[in-house]
């Protein structure tokens, strides 16, 4: 909620979740309240950095699971040709399957 003022007063109010609902605490006026606006926005500042750091990492992870991806195409595309050179094809039972010599 922040900051509310009143005239020339200021008065700061803290919004927590408790519960499931938001409930609005006073917390005071003058250098209380400006420590109090001080230490929540460091927490805020903390959590965004974290949130950063944490999509930073799963950027990586993706990157990583994209190249992945790519080397496991190529190598069943591989797998398949050399199947087939060797004589093998697929049968509708989903299993490679020798071919029958005449």
């Amino acid at each position: 909620m922040g900051w509310q003022y009143e005239g020339d007063k200021a008065y700061y109010y803290r919004s927590r979740r408790q519960g499931g609902r938001v409930v609005t605490e006073y917390v005071g006026t003058g250098e209380t309240a400006r420590r109090a606006a001080a230490e929540d926005q460091q927490r805020r500042l903390q959590r965004r950095d974290k949130r950063r750091a944490q999509q930073a990492e799963f950027d990586k992870l993706a990157e990583l699971h994209e190249a992945v991806a790519r080397v496991y195409k190529q190598t069943a595309l591989l797998q398949k040709a050399s199947l087939v050179f060797a004589g093998y094809y697929y049968h509708w039972a989903r299993v490679w399957r020798r071919r029958k010599q005449k």
